[in-house]
């Protein structure tokens, strides 16, 4: 009786630590990002354009997807659901970024995606704007920065070899299209003066060029004709732009741009009118696909990965918002 006793008291021991390292293991973080639940939603109530009427019969929808930080129990889902996505942080938050800080990063990303957004929608249905402020402001330099010879700390680029630069977002898309030690020209501003300056760009630790100069956006205000509110969703990044440039625009214009259809799509804009890749893509094309939408507009460089997830939609692929606007114009009615 007394060793039955023992034996029982063994297991209920070893039971109750697995018990506990089981809890442990199941909400201990691990060092990953996890994408999942992907969303379409309908941006007809999320914008409004104050006194202009709009009767259009279809619907524009930007897809986003659900982050959070990984944990043990999440990891062990991931491996069966095939609709989950994990990604390394390292490969998304900055060194010493808090997962607070990189959500409200992602909520000022929306914002500056909404302004860019007014803007080339403004632009293409060729109404009058004014820009106020806008530009990086210079904050200081690294060691191996070759542009501390000729830039200030204070100095606020405005455009990089002729391409006008608002926020530090359009800055590194235009960089990927260079090669370190290419030279480069800068127009600034300093002290109120507006000066031209050259340099050379350097090399990261993945060989891409960089500047070699730590900035930050200055904010920039539109002025125009319109009233335009967006709707507080808390939903964050910058992949929306393409999207919402296109119901912006669909909002000012006469004509219904959707041609009656449920448009989905994703895709970030530089101002250029050029659209960016984003990620997320497998569970944003199945919201996508769960809304019934028959169109999927994507950047031209995430194509090929879309073809691979879409099963019920089409995928187009979309190098500018030009394209975008001659696509949805080469639309039948529905």
């Amino acid at each position: 009786m007394k060793k039955s006793w023992k034996s029982n008291r063994r297991i209920f021991i070893i039971f109750a630590v697995l018990l506990v390292l089981e809890i442990i293991f199941l909400n201990y973080p691990l060092n990953y990002l996890v994408y999942f639940g992907g969303q379409a939603t309908d941006l007809t109530p999320f914008i409004e354009v104050v006194d202009v009427p709009s009767d259009d019969q279809g619907a524009f929808y930007m897809l986003s997807v659900h982050t959070t930080k990984a944990n043990g129990a999440l990891w062990l889902r991931s491996l069966v659901n095939k609709n989950m996505d994990l990604v390394p942080v390292a490969n998304r938050i900055p060194q010493g970024m808090s997962m607070e800080e990189y959500n409200q990063l992602m909520l000022d990303m929306m914002d500056e995606s909404q302004k860019k957004a007014t803007l080339m929608a403004l632009q293409l249905g060729g109404f009058d704007y004014e820009i106020e402020g806008g530009g990086i402001l210079v904050e200081d330099f690294t060691e191996q920065s070759l542009l501390k010879e000729v830039l200030q700390k204070g100095d606020i680029i405005k455009s990089l070899d002729g391409h006008r630069v608002l926020i530090n977002e359009d800055l590194q898309g235009l960089l990927q299209t260079y090669q370190p030690s290419d030279q480069i020209e800068l127009v600034i501003e300093r002290e109120g003066e507006t000066l031209t300056l050259k340099g050379a760009l350097i090399s990261d630790e993945q060989n891409n060029a960089k500047l070699g100069i730590y900035v930050s956006s200055t904010p920039f205000e539109l002025q125009h004709q319109f009233e335009i509110n967006f709707d507080d969703q808390q939903i964050g990044g910058g992949s929306a732009g393409m999207m919402l440039t296109l119901q912006i625009l669909d909002k000012l214009l006469p004509e219904d741009l959707s041609a009656g259809y449920k448009i989905a799509g994703t895709g970030t804009i530089r101002l250029d009118g050029s659209i960016g890749p984003i990620e997320g893509l497998k569970q944003k094309i199945k919201a996508a696909e769960d809304e019934g939408a028959p169109y999927l507009l994507v950047a031209a460089d995430n194509a090929e990965e879309a073809k691979l997830y879409a099963k019920e939609i089409e995928v187009i692929p979309i190098a500018n918002l030009q394209e975008a606007l001659e696509f949805l114009q080469g639309l039948e009615p529905n």
